[in-house]
């Protein structure tokens, strides 16, 4: 079993950039969703830790959700980023309905 190793806390400039990375994409879908969201977020976290050397790649999935959690924690105390705050809690929706259909 491979040993994650703990993250750093992302810099101010680190989460601004992912951040815009994220909205220009989705700025760019006629009609995003959810599974949007969640798709482009994923793939810019783990491009993010995977050209960072700073960070360890030794878990990506682990890593990722751990970032996603620096963003959103980051996106609730800056009201510029509400819109992250906003796809956050409708894909926490979205997952909740497909657990009670499952």
């Amino acid at each position: 079993m491979t040993q994650v190793t703990e993250l750093r806390p992302l810099q101010t400039d680190d989460i601004q950039y992912i951040l815009s990375s994220i909205y220009e994409t989705l700025s760019v879908v006629d009609y995003p969703t959810p599974s949007t969201f969640s798709a482009v977020t994923r793939c810019a976290l783990v491009n993010f830790l995977k050209g960072n050397r700073s960070y360890p790649t030794d878990s990506l999935e682990e890593g990722s959700v751990t970032l996603f959690r620096q963003l959103n924690e980051f996106s609730y105390t800056h009201s510029e980023y509400t819109w992250f705050v906003d796809w956050s809690r409708k894909l926490a929706g979205m997952v909740r309905e497909r657990k009670l259909l499952d």
